[in-house]
C-alpha cells in the first residue's frame, strides 16, 4: 500500500549538495517524509563538494518495499555516472513508471530516466552538455530546449507524472513545482 506522503531519494558518493539537501527540505516542510536510499555498502556517503551523509537505506535493500512510495526523486551530480551502473536503479524506475507513480530527476539525473526508456516521447529538459542531450534524444525525448538558463521556463519541465529540471540553480524552482505535481 502506498503511502500518500512518503517521497524516495536515490543518490550515491558524488551526489550534488543543493539538488539533494534543498529538495528534499522543501519536501520536508511541505509534510512529506523522505527516505534516502544510496547506492553503497558504506556507512556514510560524501557529495561533490565533502558533504557527509549518513547512509540509513541501500538501494539494493528497498526493492520489496517500492510499493510504500509515492514519487521518487533522483538528483545530479557526477554520482549520477556511477548509479547509471546500476542495475537496481533501473528496476527502481521502471517500478514507479509501470505503477503510473511520480518521478523527479533534476541536472545529469534525465539520463537515468533516459537510459531506462522511460522518456521515448516525452519532453525533457536535462544538464546543458551535448553528452547527456544526445543520450536523452536516442532515447526519444524531446528536448524542451538545448540551451537554457536557469531563471528561463525551459529550466523545469513537466510532462505527465515526469519532471526534469536543468541544473543545481533550479533546484529552488524545481522542488516547488515537485511539491505541486505530486500534491497531497
Amino acid at each position: 500500500m502506498s503511502n500518500k506522503n512518503l517521497v524516495l531519494v536515490i543518490a550515491t558518493d558524488g551526489f550534488e549538495d543543493v539538488e539533494l539537501v534543498l529538495v528534499r527540505d522543501i519536501l520536508i516542510r511541505q509534510g512529506y517524509d523522505v527516505d534516502l536510499a544510496f547506492d553503497t555498502d558504506k556507512e556514510y556517503v560524501f557529495s561533490t563538494y565533502g558533504l557527509k551523509i549518513k547512509v540509513d537505506l541501500r538501494l539494493d535493500n528497498i526493492l520489496g518495499s517500492l510499493g510504500q512510495y509515492r514519487a521518487l526523486y533522483i538528483p545530479g551530480g557526477i554520482g549520477v555516472e556511477k548509479l547509471e551502473k546500476n542495475p537496481s536503479v533501473y528496476k527502481i524506475v521502471q517500478h514507479f513508471y509501470e505503477n503510473n507513480k511520480y518521478i523527479g530527476a533534476l541536472c545529469m539525473a534525465p539520463i537515468i530516466l533516459a537510459n531506462a526508456k522511460i522518456l521515448n516521447g516525452k519532453r525533457a529538459i536535462v544538464y546543458p552538455n551535448k553528452k547527456y542531450q544526445e543520450i536523452l534524444i536516442k532515447e526519444g525525448a524531446h528536448l524542451e530546449a538545448t540551451k537554457c538558463k536557469y531563471d528561463e521556463s525551459c529550466s523545469v519541465v513537466i510532462d505527465g507524472k515526469i519532471i526534469t529540471g536543468l541544473d543545481m540553480y533550479t533546484s529552488f524552482k524545481f522542488a516547488n513545482e515537485f511539491v505541486k505535481l505530486i500534491g497531497k
